[in-house]
C-alpha cells in the first residue's frame, strides 16, 4: 500500500571504498529511508520535505496517499518473442499493451529508445497481477521498433490482433515480427 519507492546505489568513491543500497518508501507525504544492506530502517517515517530538502513547498510535500489498488482479479503469464530477419540479437523498443473494452490500455512489455545502449534480446517473459479478466480483453497491441546503428530503426510490429483468450499473437512487418504467448489465469 505504497505510493512509491525509490532504489539508491551510492557509490563506493562517495563513502571511501563501500557501496550502500538505500531504498525509500513513500506514502503520502511520509518517506522511510532503508538500508538493504543492513536490512532495517535508517530512522522513522519523516515528512519528504524533511528528506528531501529540494522538494519543500512542491506538491509531493504535502501529498496525500494514493487510492488503493484496485483487487486482483488474474494471473498473466507472458513470452515475448523478437525476431528481425538476419539478425541475431535484436534490440527492441517499444511496448505491448493490452487493449481493453472498456477503451482503456494495460502496458505488459516497453522499452525505450536509448541509441546504442538500447538492450539486445531475443525474448521477454512477464509475470504480472491484473485487475480485471480475460473478458475484458479486447485487444492485443503492438508498436514495436528496433534500433539499427547502420540502417536506421527497422520496423518490427505495429498494429492490432483481437484477443480471444490463451494462446499465440502475432504481428509482422517486413523487417521482422513479435509473437506474444499469453497465459491468463483467474485469481480465485
Amino acid at each position: 500500500d505504497l505510493d512509491a519507492v525509490v532504489y539508491q546505489i551510492i557509490p563506493p568513491a562517495v563513502l571511501a571504498g563501500r557501496k550502500r543500497r538505500l531504498c525509500y518508501f513513500v506514502k503520502g507525504d511520509q518517506v522511510l529511508q532503508f538500508d538493504l544492506d543492513e536490512w532495517k530502517p535508517l530512522s522513522g517515517a519523516r515528512n519528504v520535505s524533511d528528506m528531501w530538502p529540494g522538494l519543500k513547498d512542491s506538491q509531493f510535500a504535502a501529498a496525500t496517499p494514493a487510492p488503493p489498488f484496485p483487487p486482483v482479479k488474474a494471473r498473466a503469464d507472458f513470452r515475448i518473442t523478437f525476431v528481425n530477419d538476419g539478425e541475431y540479437e535484436p534490440e527492441p523498443y517499444g511496448s505491448i499493451r493490452l487493449d481493453l473494452k472498456d477503451g482503456s490500455h494495460f502496458r505488459i512489455w516497453t522499452q525505450k529508445n536509448q541509441g546504442n545502449s538500447t538492450p539486445t534480446r531475443n525474448s521477454a517473459a512477464p509475470s504480472m497481477n491484473l485487475p480485471f479478466t480475460a473478458n475484458d480483453i479486447a485487444k492485443v497491441g503492438f508498436w514495436v521498433d528496433e534500433y539499427d546503428l547502420t540502417s536506421g530503426d527497422d520496423y518490427l510490429a505495429r498494429g492490432t490482433k483481437d484477443f480471444t483468450g490463451n494462446g499465440s499473437y502475432t504481428v509482422s512487418s517486413d523487417d521482422g515480427h513479435v509473437t506474444v504467448d499469453v497465459t491468463i489465469t483467474p485469481v480465485t
